[in-house]
């Protein structure tokens, strides 16, 4: 958007609202997520023989490099990534423990 367009003060305040709000509970990208992700989808591009979905993937490596689980309706999607994936609409909450 441009610098003096007419809706940029409540852009701004928008994003300045979401961070307050998720603050310290948002995960930035590393070097590590990143790289982490590009080995993934290599890998499962040449198991499967398609890329899979961008966003889940990175969603994967993120949780992989911070030692979470990925909770997803779309668990298919990364069972080859080694994530621990749960399905909030299926799984047990019961045998995911929090460490």
């Amino acid at each position: 958007m441009e610098f003096g367009h007419a809706r940029r003060p409540a852009l701004e305040r928008a994003v300045d609202a979401l961070e307050r709000r998720f603050a310290g509970r948002v995960l930035s990208l590393t070097d590590a997520i990143v790289l982490g992700w590009g080995k993934m989808s290599g890998a499962a591009s040449q198991m499967k023989g398609y890329s899979p979905g961008m966003l889940i993937t990175l969603q994967a490596a993120t949780a992989i490099e911070n030692n979470l689980y990925l909770a997803t309706r779309d668990v298919g999607s990364v069972n080859h990534t080694g994530v621990h994936g749960f399905n909030p609409w299926k799984d047990d909450p019961g045998l995911f423990a929090i460490e």
